[in-house]
């Protein structure tokens, strides 16, 4: 069924990279083993649902795609959580480049760039 397709990949879409989005944006200390962490879980999630389907898992529990995407998106969150906590902390260079990410001002990393490789030159 093509409807059941479109479904199970949006929910494997949310699954797998909201966590690492949601963390990597609004998290300081997200690294890339939280990330990494956070992918995997939300994909091995994903995948056992697509491997076992609508089989019964425990009594009349059955592993629907939405369960399964809430599921992942949850153990996703955690992982990243612990992976980032486990892992290095962010150097300083790293803390300042993520916070001109986060500066929702409007220009762009590049445009910013120029505009202070301009006024440097003008002094």
């Amino acid at each position: 069924d093509v409807m059941q397709v479109a479904i199970m990949a949006f929910a494997s879409a949310a699954a797998i990279f909201f966590p690492v989005l949601l963390l990597a944006i609004w998290w300081r200390r997200c690294n890339w083993l939280g990330a990494m962490l956070a992918l995997g879980l939300g994909f091995a999630t994903m995948a056992s649902a697509m491997a076992f389907g609508d089989a019964p898992i425990a009594g009349q529990f059955r592993l629907t795609t939405v369960i399964a995407a809430l599921i992942g998106a949850a153990l996703g969150l955690i992982g990243g959580l612990i992976g980032s906590l486990l892992g290095p902390k962010p150097t300083p260079a790293e803390q300042a480049y993520f916070e001109e990410l986060r500066d929702p001002s409007g220009d762009a990393l590049y445009d910013r760039a120029q505009r202070r490789a301009a006024a440097a030159a003008s002094q």
